[in-house]
């Protein structure tokens, strides 16, 4: 599963995601700050760790649909528990215990099952699959480029003798209809080219799943919005990249990524990265991180990928 292509050693390395890229796209300075200063204040927040408790609960009911307290075990071990003020809190323990039920009870589920993938001659099951996708024709100098990121889940479809990928989102958001949310989302696109090298096959179509669960302690609701990618998708989200990667390597040879004023302030909290944002000198910016570094406790926790799958493609015109 592993391509042989080696990387240079000289070369810094430059993993660029889907969150990253969501990050770049709300405003490339964020981005130079995240990436090419290394510079990232964590801020941890109440959605994405309940939904991260979630994540780990369903999954591991994944591996073992018979060992239910398991899940729920997993999904309390990883529980932000601080955050809570009461269980009348919207994602308390209570209401993601009443949520995680809902999700392993979900009828629709039981035509599927967790696919194992072959690594290394280990079989393992195929959750968080993490892989490295790297670019023929498309670099930023003194970077090895890459595009890297995690499945939530393979799955197969007994009925269709299919595999399918799953992507599990928890929310609070009461549209009953999420299908515009999903309907160009791109997270799972690269999953297609994933995939393929896994199964050493064409694919010309991918079935994603968006596994949404509404997290409530009365009343969760857990719903599948199911999307065909096509290879026109998987051309129009590698054509897209390639322009943003171009875009990247220009700002970084002029020094200069523009700032977006409308992303100085998210969520009701300023940006991290306000207080160093005026300046464009590296030298002072690199001094001024130090600083705020050596001074940080919530620093963000670094994870080296070690991808299970790795290989080289061709992007762009």
């Amino acid at each position: 599963m592993t391509d042989t292509t080696a990387m240079s050693s000289e070369n810094k390395m430059l993993e660029l995601s889907h969150s990253s890229m969501q990050l770049y796209h709300s405003c490339a300075r964020k981005l130079e700050f995240r990436k090419f200063y290394e510079y990232s204040k964590w801020e941890e927040s109440v959605p994405a760790s309940v939904g991260q408790a979630l994540h780990r609960g369903y999954q591991q009911y994944l591996i073992n649909p018979d060992d239910k307290e398991a899940a729920i075990w997993e999904m309390m071990k990883a529980y932000p528990l601080k955050w809570q003020k009461t269980e009348n809190d919207l994602r308390s323990m209570q209401a993601s215990y009443m949520t995680l039920l809902a999700m392993m009870a979900y009828p629709a589920m039981e035509d599927y099952e967790l696919a194992y993938l072959n690594i290394n001659g280990e079989m393992k099951p195929a959750i968080e699959v993490p892989f490295r996708i790297r670019f023929r024709n498309v670099e930023i100098p003194g970077y090895d480029l890459s595009y890297i990121g995690y499945t939530d889940a393979i799955l197969y479809k007994k009925s269709a003798d299919q595999y399918t990928v799953f992507d599990i989102k928890t929310h609070r958001d009461t549209s009953y209809d999420l299908t515009p949310k999903y309907l160009f989302d791109t997270q799972c696109i690269p999953y297609a080219i994933v995939l393929e090298h896994i199964l050493g096959k064409k694919i010309n179509t991918l079935t994603v799943n968006y596994f949404t669960a509404f997290v409530d302690i009365m009343q969760p609701d857990i719903q599948i919005f199911q999307f065909e990618k096509t290879k026109q998708d998987v051309q129009d989200w590698l054509q897209g990249l390639y322009l943003d990667i171009l875009a990247i390597k220009q700002y970084k040879e002029l020094n200069f990524f523009p700032r977006d004023a409308r992303s100085c302030v998210l969520w009701g909290r300023p940006c991290p990265n306000l207080e160093f944002c005026h300046s464009r000198d590296p030298a002072l910016i690199n001094h001024m991180l130090a600083l705020a570094a050596a001074a940080a406790t919530d620093a963000a926790p670094k994870h080296k990928i070690k991808p299970w799958i790795d290989f080289e493609i061709e992007i762009g015109v």
